[in-house]
């Protein structure tokens, strides 16, 4: 009988041991202006038993609150969506009903933008077609073979040439290209394709547009290529391209190419 007597009261008496040594905490988290962060987790966890945690969360005002198995010295994680994460934050929780205040920083996002002018070449979101023009003085500058207008197509973006030396424009056929010069339909009625053999340095310059176009150009399927000339008057005037010889010193010293043009 006196052993049964024992053991309860043992019992009981760890019980009340254990009991005595849980603390309780209270506490609020609040952002970096003071406002409360609700729906955030709190979790405290033993720095000399780290296997004992505690999780909580808060309230819509930002309280929690906490009973822990023991006071003594705890890390306090807290996290919440929209806040960078407080982590393992040493606090030191004592046996009289502490409180605790942890404070969470919103995320930042950081915005930068460059300003790219666009005065010399402006987006305009009314035009539907692509235009790409090449003046005379690219003409005449860039190198290429051949010196009349149809071979110098290929120096126009998205210009491809075949074995056959056709010019196929915006992936089209070689005879879907309307072609005029100084608005005159100057394609060939029977290939379709472009076969006047115009001097470049007549040429002012070549446009040439794909997509929606103005109705002036007719049935291009492909595009449009726009050539127009320099203008004369009655002044008598005299140019010469290319009339002195180069030397080319690439494998040995000899005559460059040389295609005078006397105007």
């Amino acid at each position: 009988m006196v052993y049964s007597w024992v053991l309860p009261v043992a019992g009981f008496l760890v019980l009340c041991g254990a009991a005595h040594a849980q603390v309780a905490v209270s506490g609020r988290v609040l952002d970096e202006n003071g406002a409360a962060v609700p729906q955030a987790a709190v979790r405290f966890r033993s720095a000399d038993a780290p296997e004992q945690q505690t999780e909580v969360s808060t309230g819509p005002g930002g309280n929690f609150a906490a009973v822990l198995p023991h006071p003594g010295n705890y890390r306090v994680t807290a996290t919440a969506r929209g806040f960078f994460s407080l982590r393992d934050t040493p606090v030191t929780i004592g046996q009289d009903s502490p409180t605790v205040q942890l404070v969470l920083n919103h995320l930042s996002e950081i915005l930068s933008s460059i300003d790219v002018p666009s005065e010399s070449n402006p987006v305009d979101p009314q035009q539907t077609n692509t235009e790409k023009t090449l003046t005379n003085l690219e003409i005449l500058e860039i190198p290429y073979q051949g010196r009349d207008v149809n071979a110098a197509l290929k120096l126009i973006p998205g210009v491809v040439q075949d074995p056959q030396n056709g010019m196929h424009l915006a992936g089209g056929a070689a005879n879907q290209v309307l072609y005029t010069l100084d608005s005159f339909n100057v394609t060939d009625p029977v290939s379709g394709t472009f076969q006047t053999r115009l001097n470049v340095d007549t040429v002012r310059n070549m446009r040439f547009e794909t997509g929606t176009y103005s109705p002036e150009f007719g049935k291009g399927a492909a595009g449009v290529v726009a050539i127009e000339s320099q203008m004369g008057n009655d002044a008598i005037r005299y140019n010469a391209t290319n009339f002195v010889p180069g030397v080319d010193t690439a494998s040995g010293v000899h005559i460059g190419t040389w295609s005078p043009r006397l105007e």
